[in-house]
């Protein structure tokens, strides 16, 4: 499939509807703290531009790390990436557990 054939944001009708993107959020880190943010930075054009034309709500779904089908929630917790979002995007960012 060619890329001139993908639809973009900018062409989707988005306002009242709740948009879900599937983003890359799996960032390094140390001691659970985040030591890049870039993978989440990327992410915040495309949702502040959703926002911004209307939509009801953006979900954004991804993974941290490689837990191999073993639940290890203190270990690979999305929860930093939360807040490191909310700082970014300058809103409230909903966090939902697996």
């Amino acid at each position: 499939m060619s890329l001139s054939n993908k639809l973009t944001l900018d062409k989707l009708d988005v306002k009242g509807k709740r948009v879900i993107m599937r983003v890359d959020f799996n960032v390094p880190r140390k001691n659970n703290k985040i030591t890049n943010n870039q993978r989440i930075k990327a992410a915040v054009p495309s949702t502040k531009f959703c926002l911004d034309i209307g939509a009801k709500s953006v979900v954004l779904m991804s993974h941290l790390g490689r837990p191999d089908g073993v639940p290890m929630p203190d270990k690979y917790s999305l929860q930093p990436v939360a807040v490191e979002l909310k700082s970014l995007l300058g809103k409230d960012v909903l966090f939902l557990k697996d």
